[in-house]
């Protein structure tokens, strides 16, 4: 039986970090959708008009305008998608950064990845909490 693809939200501002999370979720060679939203507010306009199809919402923590705490309480206020599993994927390892996170509602933490065979671990990890619900260790 074939899966229809994965649906993920991104809320990522830098271009060339939200290529680099696509190029590393398609190599995993699972199905996955991707849509870009590069604010806040895209991120909830877009949110707002879907179902609750999501799997997945990976969301930065600093955006401009309105950062990734303030976009994560907003979405765990609409009422249709306060269900879909929320990750962080932020450049920040500060543990205390990481519990606000998960007090703040997130389901999961990834830490943003340089080099490049830790971009393509991360995508690996994060098609397994998508696919499996195994949070990356």
């Amino acid at each position: 039986m074939i899966r229809k693809p994965y649906s993920i939200l991104m809320v990522e501002d830098n271009p060339a970090d939200a290529e680099m999370v696509k190029i590393s979720l398609e190599e995993t060679g699972v199905p996955i959708k991707v849509h870009v939203a590069r604010s806040g507010t895209d991120a909830l306009a877009y949110l707002e008009g879907q179902p609750a199809a999501l799997d997945l919402i990976l969301l930065d923590l600093n955006l401009p305008r309105m950062n990734g705490f303030q976009i994560l309480e907003a979405i765990r206020k609409l009422g249709h998608v306060d269900a879909v599993p929320v990750a962080i994927l932020s450049g920040s390892q500060n543990p205390e950064e990481i519990e606000r996170c998960y007090r703040a509602g997130a389901n999961c933490y990834f830490a943003k990845a340089i080099a490049l065979a830790d971009i393509f671990a991360t995508g690996d990890q994060i098609v397994e909490y998508v696919a499996h619900g195994m949070k990356p260790q």
